[in-house]
């Protein structure tokens, strides 16, 4: 693990949409006894509409200043496994944020794999609108890939299950949690 034997108190994971950071994190959170918050539910609770419709109303910048707004309210919050967007990383600024006690987590896909998995949620990605999205997925995935690089830990998760992804992550922090009474 990098990042010396610091004390964790948050964990982020982070990577391309499909690449299973929600079902990761609600796994392991229930493994660590840790929240799981999905920073996307956040934001639509917040919003009190879904993030196409954020998307639709407010375009990707006021998308980017609402997932800024949400990342500012959980920062402070210990005993955390966060699941971001798919670009919430890349954005300049904002995985500081949460402090030096927090740890990173990419979690790898390719593009074709990003399309299998989202093939059954047409229209509700926005950045991926459009007949063949597999060259969009390239073009966004090939702009992150740069700040996905500066994640702690990575974990391919082409053919691992959620379960596999989960417990290989515990395995690697665990040692390194911060205590309950911290």
């Amino acid at each position: 693990m990098t990042g010396g034997e610091r004390a964790i108190a948050r964990l982020v994971l982070v990577g391309f949409m499909g690449a299973g950071k929600s079902s990761v994190g609600r796994l392991l959170g229930d493994r660590l006894g840790w929240r799981h918050i999905d920073l996307d539910e956040e934001i639509e609770r917040e919003a009190e509409c879904a993030i196409h419709e954020i998307f639709a109303r407010e375009g990707e910048d006021g998308f980017r200043r609402r997932e800024r707004e949400a990342t500012r309210r959980i920062a402070h919050l210990p005993r955390v496994v966060l699941t971001p967007g798919g670009g919430w990383f890349a954005q300049p600024g904002l995985p500081a944020l949460l402090g030096r006690d927090t740890l990173s987590v990419w979690l790898q896909v390719s593009p074709e794999r990003v399309v299998h998995r989202l093939s059954d949620d047409p229209g509700l990605r926005p950045l991926l609108s459009g007949s063949d999205p597999l060259p969009s997925v390239r073009r966004l995935l090939e702009d992150r890939v740069a700040s996905y690089r500066q994640a702690d830990l990575k974990i391919d998760t082409e053919r691992r299950t959620p379960e596999e992804v989960s417990a290989w992550i515990e395995g690697r922090v665990r040692p390194h949690l911060i205590s309950d009474s911290s």
